[in-house]
């Protein structure tokens, strides 16, 4: 009888953990996006360099938060990290805090895991959507990641680092190849 009450206690806590993370995940899906919200109504220079210096680490070291599933992770990096991201590259534009970003993000493609790599080539690809050839300026500093992306032992990384390579020299125009600098 002690046994069943073991094992009763066991899957009572296992609920109550999985619960906790589904709260957890909630919460933390609620404040990235309440920061792009306030980032994409920011027109009287709210986001300046400061704060962008304390939202820039907190943001992108949420790539490698991989609280809950696999599919709840692509969820919260799908639907609100990565616009997050982007709106704040957008939002403070300027070059100057570009860089740091750009670093930041791609140091994140080192990360051991897949699913960390594949996010970080999310947040990469949309800055080049949104911010198009204006982004060009980091692209040499990128070479080495993007190299080391391309040869990936995850085919989905090797994928999704093709798919980047081709929206960046979408905006290098006249069908320039940046393969020769890889």
């Amino acid at each position: 009888m002690n046994g069943g009450s073991s094992n009763n206690s066991s899957s009572t806590n296992s609920n109550n953990n999985n619960s906790v993370t589904l709260v957890q995940e909630d919460l933390l899906c609620n404040i990235i996006s309440s920061i792009q919200k306030c980032l994409s109504f920011d027109k009287d220079g709210f986001l300046d360099k400061q704060k962008f210096e304390k939202l820039l680490p907190a943001l992108v070291n949420q790539l490698e938060n991989q609280m809950g599933n696999e599919e709840s992770y692509k969820n919260r990096v799908d639907r609100y990290l990565v616009p997050c991201i982007t709106q704040l590259a957008i939002t403070i534009n300027q070059e100057m805090l570009w860089k740091p970003m750009n670093h930041a993000v791609l140091m994140k493609t080192r990360n051991p895991y897949a699913n960390v790599k594949l996010s970080a080539i999310a947040v990469i690809q949309s800055l080049y959507k949104r911010l198009g050839e204006r982004l060009l300026i980091l692209l040499p500093e990128s070479f080495q990641f993007i190299s080391e992306l391309l040869e990936d032992s995850a085919p989905e990384v090797e994928k999704a680092c093709q798919d980047l390579v081709k929206t960046i020299e979408a905006h290098l125009g006249t069908e320039e190849s940046i393969s020769s600098y890889l």
